[in-house]
């Protein structure tokens, strides 16, 4: 019998456990959709701080876990300061398709400046410099 017991109590422990588990995970997610700005400030501390990689990881998993439709305009600032981060990795391909992209769903995103300014640099060359 204690051998039944002992299987039993772990096995309630266990599920104690994942409920545990569970419930921070949907607390987490819960403040994430509560506190969109401090998010949002965070992330931009950290682009402040050139911590482009994380930020990028950070805007990944947020898009990922969040783009359902809702919240466009949150979404497009994600992608907007996903594409800052590429942005500063000098990424430009990838930085212009996060602005894009962030545009798309806001048109009044500054990504859409973002975006005609990076077109501007990448378009520009020196003629005298290809022609001496």
């Amino acid at each position: 019998m204690h051998k039944y017991t002992t299987l039993l109590s772990k096995t309630t422990l266990f599920k104690v456990k994942n409920v545990i588990f569970v419930n921070k995970f949907l607390f987490l997610l819960l403040s994430l959709r509560m506190d969109m700005e401090k998010t949002l400030q965070q992330i931009k501390d950290m682009l402040g701080r050139s911590e482009s990689c994380d930020v990028i990881a950070h805007c990944d998993y947020i898009i990922e876990k969040e783009d359902n439709g809702e919240n466009k305009k949150y979404i497009a600032q994600l992608f907007y300061l996903r594409g800052n981060a590429y942005r500063q990795l000098g990424e430009w391909g990838k930085a212009m398709s996060s602005w894009l992209e962030a545009s798309e769903r806001d048109p009044e995103s500054p990504a859409k400046q973002a975006y005609a300014h990076a077109l501007e640099i990448l378009d520009f060359y020196n003629h005298d410099l290809y022609n001496p």
